[in-house]
């Protein structure tokens, strides 16, 4: 029986899913304010603008989690000074 690999691929899953549930949920708000199409233009670059924000801090955040998540790793399987010089 063969297992597949599924590693890191349950962050990028979610990072998807809340991107496009906001993406949704403003292209509903903006579908169903009762604004002009001057101030529904402004909000939209509005929303544009701040995902770009947002995006923009994506790859330094991931770069910080695994950075994180590699010390983490190193220093759990690191030997231990007590565990020295014994033989099992």
């Amino acid at each position: 029986m063969e297992t597949e690999c599924k590693c890191g691929s349950g962050t990028g899953k979610i990072l998807l899913a809340a991107l496009g549930g906001a993406a949704v949920g403003a292209a509903v708000a903006l579908l169903l304010a009762p604004k002009s199409g001057r101030e529904t233009r402004k909000q939209l670059v509005g929303y544009v603008d701040t995902a770009k924000e947002t995006l923009a801090k994506v790859p330094d955040a991931l770069k910080a989690a695994s950075h994180a998540a590699q010390e983490a790793i190193s220093e759990e399987f690191e030997p231990h000074p007590a565990h020295h010089g014994k033989k099992a």
